[in-house]
């Protein structure tokens, strides 16, 4: 009997004990032969590893080797040192799996883009700002900014009423349906997320009430907020940020925060979803009100290769994942988004590490999926004492990222009205 790793499960494989997935629900049982519909299925609903009779085979240890030269296999791990810095050796585990997966992502992406390995290397590729790299460092103080402007603080109507129908201990899935239902692009946007593989319900959802009913009060609440959200914030000029990859990176974030959520059986996995969504909410709104000192740092950032808060916090006196946090507190969302946004590089100062730690690593998981190649942003640190505090397998990183990856686009083109071939 051997434990196999879900990228190196094969076809053939033979089940040494049953496989259930993290809400204990059964998949399939010992003794069966797999193939590819098992496969499909064990990565939909999140299973990391089986116990297989026959996974020691040779043949299949070869099998699960992909043909990456050495060549590229050592171009892709300077990339990623350049991003994770030079490995220990006494690297926590969950770092090396980080280190693995990320090499192995960008080995892959340099094979399938053979022009980009050999682009011009050190500075020459990276495009200066002339006007961001000559503006002077300056502070800001973000209570004076939340105070003065109107426009970010204030939030719209409807959103408005769906917060204050959750704070409501007295309000109904009634209630919240009804509230939802008065704005159309918010229903329709929900209904189309609701029907969606994302929850994988077997019948169609035709409306609000039901949608409540079956998804939970709680859940589209939250997926009601965080689609209001990125509706309010997302008018930032093409020419300061790339706003498709930045949502997508939210997105794959949040999949990333729910995954690891749903694999604990506990709490509400669409406020990890939200939390994860708007993980860069602050790095957003200092890019809309502050573009020049915000490329500033985030240039700095590559230059020194350093990560992106360490820059701002010498340059602003805080940084984006504090700044994020202070909105939405101003905004009085749920305290478990708060923390999870504010905390979400230190997560052991929260007053739910446990909670914030799936954010934190859900984040780092969703800036690794882009290869970066050599100038790539230095990728933040994995905090191992919280990584030991929620006790996941390491074997988990694998598959959380291959369902961020799969799943992303989808749930962009959900968010945003995106058709395939507009997206």
């Amino acid at each position: 009997m051997n434990i196999v790793h879900i990228d190196e499960i094969r076809p053939g494989m033979v089940l040494a004990a049953d496989v259930r997935d993290s809400n204990g629900r059964f998949l399939a049982g010992k003794g069966e032969l797999l193939d590819e519909s098992h496969l499909r299925i064990f990565r939909i609903w999140g299973v990391t590893e089986i116990e297989s009779e026959n996974g020691d085979d040779l043949n299949f240890r070869n099998s699960s080797l992909e043909v990456i030269s050495e060549e590229l296999w050592e171009e892709a791990s300077e990339a990623v040192v350049r991003r994770m810095g030079v490995a220990t050796a006494d690297e926590h585990p969950a770092s090396s799996e980080l280190r693995r997966i990320f090499t192995l992502r960008t080995a892959r992406w340099l094979s399938e883009n053979p022009e980009l390995s050999a682009a011009a290397d050190g500075a020459a590729a990276i495009v200066e700002d002339e006007r961001a790299m000559a503006a002077p460092p300056m502070r800001i103080d973000p209570r004076r900014f939340l105070d003065e402007e109107v426009e970010l603080v204030s939030l719209p109507a409807i959103l408005t009423q769906i917060l204050a129908a959750i704070n409501n201990p007295l309000s109904s899935a009634t209630c919240l349906a009804e509230i939802i239902s008065r704005d159309q692009g918010l229903a329709a946007k929900l209904l189309k997320m609701a029907n969606s593989s994302y929850f994988g319900f077997p019948g169609r959802v035709d409306t609000i009430s039901r949608a409540v009913t079956i998804v939970g009060t709680n859940q589209l609440s939250m997926l009601a907020m965080g689609a209001m959200v990125v509706a309010k914030v997302q008018d930032i000029p093409s020419d300061l940020m790339d706003m498709e990859s930045y949502w997508k990176h939210c997105i794959a974030c949040g999949i990333g925060a729910r995954v690891l959520m749903g694999s604990r059986r506990t709490g509400n996995p669409e406020m990890y979803f939200v939390a994860g969504l708007l993980h860069s909410l602050g790095h957003l709104v200092l890019m809309k009100y502050f573009p020049i000192q915000s490329r500033y740092a985030l240039l700095e950032s590559r230059k020194r290769n350093i990560p992106l808060t360490v820059l701002e916090k010498e340059l602003f006196g805080f940084d984006h994942a504090w700044f994020g946090g202070a909105i939405l507190k101003r905004w009085k969302f749920p305290f478990q988004l708060e923390q999870a946004v504010r905390y979400q590089y230190m997560p052991l100062k929260a007053t739910s590490p446990m909670d914030v730690t799936m954010v934190h690593i859900a984040g780092i998981l969703a800036k690794g999926m882009d290869p970066g190649w050599k100038h790539g942003y230095p990728l933040p640190p994995l905090d191992c004492k919280a990584w030991d505090l929620v006790q996941l397998a390491p074997s988990i990183l694998s598959p959380t990222l291959n369902l961020m990856a799969g799943q992303v686009d989808g749930m962009y083109r959900m968010l945003f009205d995106k058709s395939r071939k507009d997206s």
